[in-house]
């Protein structure tokens, strides 16, 4: 099946064409937002969400963004995409397979906070090469308006670590979800 023109949702696992550099970058960051669109609206992804929070205090927001943090953190294990070839999967697949690269993480952080409501975006930066991101990670925002707090979930990192700090980074591009 060709997928270069399907949209994600019609599908769990979507591979496509894209342009190089960074027009390439923001098309997948368009994907990725539809499919956080897509998962946040998901009984799967709510009901997970929930089941994450169900011990924390109400309206404890910012526990909520981080026990919804140390989930995709501690048990989506982060795998690669094929060699030469940029996946992206819907965040009910992620949760399936328990695995996904920095894009496929970000999508099922991202469809988790939305699902309670919580502000999400998308981080892209390039670390090598200025005109190519090759990572990318969420931020969320506990109360619309507030902080926006760093979620790097590749790493075993506390809730807040900032992975920009210290780095040189090259070029960064925000995209909310």
């Amino acid at each position: 099946m060709d997928n270069t023109l399907a949209p994600p949702w019609l599908q769990p696992t979507y591979r496509w064409e894209v342009p190089e550099g960074l027009e390439g970058t923001r098309r997948t960051l368009d994907i990725m937002r539809a499919c956080v669109y897509q998962g946040r609206e998901s009984p799967m992804i709510r009901m997970t969400a929930v089941s994450l929070t169900v011990g924390l205090r109400p309206k404890a927001w910012t526990q909520e963004c981080a026990a919804l943090f140390q989930f995709v953190r501690d048990r989506i294990r982060y795998v690669r995409d094929i060699m030469d070839v940029e996946t992206l999967h819907t965040a009910e697949q992620v949760l399936t397979q328990g695995a996904g690269d920095c894009d496929d993480k970000a999508i099922l952080l991202g469809s988790l906070l939305h699902s309670l409501q919580h502000g999400a975006r998308f981080v892209a930066i390039a670390l090598h090469n200025p005109n190519n991101c090759d990572h990318v990670f969420v931020e969320c925002q506990p109360r619309m308006g507030g902080p926006w707090i760093p979620c790097e979930t590749t790493e075993p990192v506390e809730f807040g670590f900032n992975p920009l700090k210290g780095r040189r980074i090259l070029k960064r591009i925000y995209a909310e979800c």
